[in-house]
């Protein structure tokens, strides 16, 4: 799908053309990219498995994701420093 590229905004265009979606976010980098665009909810891709959470594990489970976002957090503040 071709990705057109302007002033901070993407557009996203179909073969078809009937219509465009416009993406508006911050630039990561200088220049001009291309390439292929993955839509994921075109079911190429796979399910996620479920899993089913006893209630004993759930209190571990949450510390986990507390944990995940906690990390996360960290990761993109190293990225917010390099990009301003």
């Amino acid at each position: 799908m071709p990705v057109a590229i302007s002033h901070n905004k993407l557009t996203l265009m179909t073969d078809k053309f009937m219509g465009e979606r416009k993406l508006e976010g911050l630039a990561l980098s200088s220049g001009i990219a291309s390439g292929r665009v993955c839509m994921f909810n075109e079911g190429r891709h796979s399910t996620p498995p479920l899993f089913k959470i006893e209630s004993a594990g759930i209190e571990y489970e949450n510390a986990r994701v507390k944990n995940a976002i906690k990390i996360s957090r960290g990761q993109l503040d190293v990225i917010k420093k390099n990009v301003l």
